[in-house]
């Protein structure tokens, strides 16, 4: 049996161990999922639906979120990246402090009965049992609500807004801008039917009609017609919107074409990154968004210069794209180190003989392929230090001194 000197120093032990567990940095932790209710009316037996949910990670470390369904409904359901919506997905991660897109797919079997299904989403945190971190005990989760009403009727309908047309230079495409929302519950194609008018007289027809919305969706059309063959001058532009040889949306607009060099190119580029962290060999996206803010579409290239060690190495051209009026797209450059140094990339956009200013970023290659960071190490360290303060407490409290002191006679106690 211990005597109490003994208990005493033993409990003494356990306090500052407690101590240091106490101490130990804990990761932040939260999530969030809107929004919390889904809701399809009208859905047609054998019809596809789609809604987008966003996941919020508040917390400051990664986080992997997965996905279960229960219900009457629930094998209808299933779960895209919004970015890329043909691969289906059974988890997503989340960076810290960011959010997420996820597309939810409902595909109505034909089999499916008349009536009102009820079906809930779980969205959980899956904890990370990667080697070397602390694995997080608790699951965090968040429920949304699926109501489906299926019946049987079919439903085409749409609303056509904002028909939107721009004065243009000679021998560039005519660009009509539409947003079509589709209020039915079947996949819809508008039918875009353009007459150009000029003197009083008809000079070119154009129909289009290349592109399906699905049901409750909605999409921003550019169609674009071909003036190569036409003059400077002032043109009426008739434009009739259809479905199904149903007319939605009849409108009248003007334009001017105007001869070359009339209009101001300009634009910046807003963002540049890379998608993921060099290596040897291996090749990485260098991304920019190029905003077109001037008065005519503008056809855009990334260009980057690559300097190893301060000398330059490599100079990598993207694909040029055409950048509409007003709008912004993502330009790509592939980038692939072939060998340890480190890194710097001045990149810019060219447009139409311009130049944006130039964004810089820098970054380190092993030769073993380990990405360098300057940050501090994982949660080893955490660990380390804590071996070493037990190990200093242990070799302190079994000293001499320390057991003299703590004797049961040194205490004054009767056993």
């Amino acid at each position: 049996m211990l005597n109490k000197g003994t208990r005493f120093m033993a409990t003494i032990l356990a306090m500052l161990l407690l101590s240091c567990l106490l101490v130990l940095p804990v990761a932040a932790a939260g999530m969030g999922v809107g929004p919390s209710h889904l809701e399809i009316t009208d859905a047609l037996r054998g019809g596809e639906y789609e809604r987008l949910l966003t996941l919020f990670n508040l917390g400051n470390e990664e986080v992997t979120f997965g996905f279960s369904v229960t219900g009457e409904a629930g094998n209808w359901i299933s779960f895209y990246k919004k970015d890329a919506p043909d691969i289906r997905i059974e988890k997503i991660n989340v960076e810290e402090e960011k959010e997420a897109g996820v597309l939810v797919k409902f595909n109505i079997p034909q089999e499916a009965g008349n009536g009102d299904y009820v079906t809930i989403i779980a969205v959980t945190t899956i904890p990370d049992d990667e080697e070397g971190k602390v694995v997080q005990a608790v699951a965090l989760s968040a429920q949304v609500k699926v109501d489906i009403t299926v019946t049987g009727t079919q439903i085409l309908s749409g609303v056509i807004s904002n028909i939107q047309i721009r004065d243009i230079e000679e021998g560039y495409p005519l660009r009509i801008e539409a947003f079509f929302q589709n209020t039915g519950n079947v996949e819809a194609i508008p039918q875009f039917d353009v007459e150009m008018v000029k003197d009083d007289q008809t000079v070119a027809t154009f129909t289009v009609a290349d592109t399906r919305v699905s049901p409750d969706s909605s999409e921003m059309f550019h169609v674009a017609c071909d003036t190569t063959d036409n003059s400077c001058g002032d043109y009426l532009c008739n434009i009739t919107v259809s479905l199904d040889n149903e007319v939605i949306a009849a409108e009248e607009c003007r334009f001017t074409i105007l001869p070359r060099g009339t209009l101001t190119r300009s634009g910046v580029c807003t963002e540049m990154a890379l998608d993921s962290d060099p290596k040897i060999g291996i090749i990485s996206r260098l991304k920019a968004v190029f905003l077109n803010n001037g008065q005519i579409d503008t056809n855009a290239k990334l260009v980057a210069e690559i300097f190893r060690d301060g000398v330059l190495v490599d100079v990598i051209n993207g694909d040029e794209l055409l950048v509409p009026v007003g709008y912004s797209t993502e330009l790509i450059a592939y980038l692939r180190p072939e060998s340890p140094g480190k890194y710097s990339v001045k990149t810019h956009v060219l447009y139409e003989g311009k130049r944006t200013d130039s964004k810089d970023l820098s970054f380190e290659v092993s030769s073993t392929n380990n990405p360098v960071s300057s940050e501090g190490g994982g949660p080893e360290w955490q660990w380390v230090l804590f071996s070493v303060l037990v190990a200093v407490m242990l070799a302190g409290l079994t000293s001499p001194y320390w057991i003299k002191k703590l004797r049961p006679e040194t205490i004054n106690m009767k056993e």
